[in-house]
C-alpha cells in the first residue's frame, strides 16, 4: 500500500507473531532472512521500505488462500524487488494461488499472469 497502516509501538517481530498466532500459524521467520526484514527495531522508526517488507510477510504468514497486493514493490529497492517477485511466484506455484496484484511494474510479475487488466 501507499501508506501502511501499522502498530507504530510494536516491532516488526511482535507484529508479525501476532498475525501468526491470530492465523494459527508458525512465525515466518525464513521471510523475515529472505527479505531482510528488521526484526526488533519498532516499526515508527521503519523506512517506507522496511514497513512495506513487514506488511508483505504479515501478508503471505499462515499460507493463506488469495492474496491482494496493492503496489507490492512500493518502496523497495532493485535486490529486494527481485527477491519478492520470486517469492510471490514461489508462493504462486507452489500453493496454486489466487494473486490480484495492482503496480505499475507488471513486467516483474509476466511469468505468472494469467489474466491482466490495463487501467
Amino acid at each position: 500500500p501507499e501508506k501502511a497502516e501499522l502498530p507504530t509501538l510494536l516491532t516488526g517481530y511482535e507484529y508479525v507473531k501476532n498475525i501468526a498466532k491470530l492465523r494459527k500459524c508458525d512465525f515466518p521467520q525464513e521471510l523475515f532472512f529472505c527479505l531482510n526484514a528488521p526484526l526488533f527495531k519498532t516499526i515508527v522508526t521503519l523506512s517506507k521500505g522496511n514497513k512495506q517488507k513487514i506488511t508483505l510477510i504479515a501478508a503471505l504468514c499462515g499460507n493463506p488462500q488469495m492474496l491482494v497486493l496493492d503496489e507490492p514493490l512500493s518502496g523497495l529497492d532493485s535486490l529486494t524487488k527481485d527477491i519478492l517477485v520470486k517469492l510471490i511466484t514461489k508462493v504462486y506455484l507452489e500453493n496454486n494461488m489466487c494473486i490480484v496484484i495492482s503496480t505499475h511494474e507488471k513486467e516483474r510479475f509476466t511469468n505468472i499472469q494469467t489474466k491482466t487488466l490495463d487501467l
